[in-house]
């Protein structure tokens, strides 16, 4: 579980902020969660235990990755659902998948509903002057769309530790 929390808050952080999620973080993760599954091997533990994380990596990259291909959804939304399913295994990538889903959905509507109403106009317009607004757009570099990675992340840590 603390792997998934060094995983999940700073990648949450990072694609609300900035549409990304840093490759370093996934790559640490990763090594961190290899060196641990050897190490449990190393001790005795069941290959089948290390398999369920490993088929957790392929089908977290599999099930996300024609999204992708298709432009529907960022490189790093895949990655992080890869890592996610091999710290979790492949068990728990459904309803990780499915809450993820679930609250992109509701974010959608109500940025529908708030993109109709003039105080969201109002509130891009005060950033658009500021200087947080700036380095915003800065952060972002052009990137747009839902931060369906944030979604991930937070669904993971749900069920996680339902």
């Amino acid at each position: 579980m603390l792997l998934l929390a060094i995983l999940c808050i700073p990648a949450l952080c990072t694609d609300l902020l900035a549409r990304r999620v840093p490759n370093t973080l996934l790559a640490a993760i990763m090594l961190l969660q290899a060196g641990w599954l050897a190490w449990q091997l190393i001790q005795g533990g069941s290959w089948h235990s290390a398999s369920v994380h490993l088929l957790g990596l392929g089908l977290g990259l599999l099930a996300l990755l024609p999204f992708w291909v298709i432009g529907w959804m960022g490189a790093g939304d895949v990655k992080l659902f890869a890592v996610i399913g091999f710290l979790l295994g492949y068990r728990m990538l459904l309803p990780v998948w499915a809450l993820a889903s679930l609250l992109n959905g509701a974010a959608l509507v109500a940025l529908w509903f708030a993109r109709s109403r003039p105080a969201l106009a109002l509130v891009e317009a005060k950033l658009a002057g500021r200087p947080c607004g700036e380095r915003l757009r800065q952060m972002r570099a052009g990137r747009h769309g839902m931060p369906y990675a944030a979604f991930l992340a937070l669904s993971a840590l749900v069920i996680a530790s339902i």
